[in-house]
């Protein structure tokens, strides 16, 4: 903060430290000045003027000075004499690593036994192991797929085509989740919503049938299709169809896909039609 002060018969700039602020805040409220008009004054609100002047009251002009935030005691923090043991032990046997380490500080009776990356953290920091880059374990890492085929499919506009005359097209490309396979490969002229659906209801119409085998409602609707008549083709059509009524219900109910409660509602559905009227 900047203030004028007379020196001299002439007016000069003195810059006050953050200490001196708070000394001359203080001084200005004990004689009298509103804190509002003292905190608008020095750019702080009201709250730290009336901070600075309980500090002011019972520590003096120490209390105004900066003080440091970190905790006097950190109940997390590694005893001292645990960490001498673990640089001892280091430098007696400098082949042993935090594993080892871990181990010998559990047969010395310490309680509680420091994690591994404690310990090296130790080893860091007094200089006993140079610092190194963490490798994740290939167990750490998690694979986003479904665990079976046709569960999750992976729909996207991923890039554009341009004809020879320099007509631009749009690929929309669709990827299943687990085996990785190409379930849609269309090129669009315009890349809309509606264009995108269309490609999609052609791919489950064109997919149908990977259902027979892991649906049980899925067979049982095809097998009754192929009963009334129906080729090979129109059963599977008439599948494809019946998949889209199920995701359709899902999208608009928000909520997701599971084979047992639809089986269960296909079988409630099914008994009250078929009981006889009471």
């Amino acid at each position: 903060m900047t203030l004028f002060a007379a020196e001299g018969g002439r007016a000069v700039l003195v810059e006050l430290s953050v200490m001196e602020q708070r000394y001359h805040a203080v001084m200005e409220v004990i004689s009298g000045a509103p804190v509002t008009e003292v905190a608008g004054r020095y750019g702080v609100t009201r709250q730290a003027v009336h901070v600075w002047l309980g500090k002011y009251q019972k520590e003096g002009l120490a209390g105004l000075a900066d003080h440091s935030h970190r905790p006097h005691f950190q109940p997390r923090q590694l005893a001292a004499d645990v960490e001498a043991m673990i640089c001892q032990l280091r430098g007696a046997h400098p082949r042993w690593g935090p594993r080892r380490l871990q181990y010998e500080l559990g047969k010395g009776q310490v309680a509680p036994v420091p994690s591994r990356s404690t310990i090296y953290r130790v080893l860091v920091r007094r200089g006993l192991v140079p610092a190194r880059k963490r490798k994740r374990r290939r167990q750490d890492y998690k694979r986003w797929q479904r665990e079976a085929p046709m569960q999750l499919w992976q729909l996207d506009i991923t890039a554009s085509v341009f004809l020879t005359d320099g007509t631009e097209l749009k690929l929309i490309s669709s990827l299943d989740d687990h085996s990785r396979y190409c379930v849609i490969a269309t090129v669009v002229r315009r890349g809309t919503a509606r264009a995108v659906c269309r490609a999609f209801i052609t791919a489950v119409h064109k997919w149908a049938f990977a259902s027979l085998r892991r649906s049980a409602w899925a067979r049982e609707f095809y097998d009754a299709q192929r009963a009334r008549g129906k080729n090979h083709h129109a059963a599977l059509r008439a599948l494809g169809n019946r998949w889209l009524e199920v995701l359709w219900h899902c999208l608009t109910k928000n909520v997701p896909y599971d084979e047992a409660v639809h089986l269960a509602n296909r079988n409630r559905a099914l008994a009250a039609v078929t009981s006889p009227a009471a």
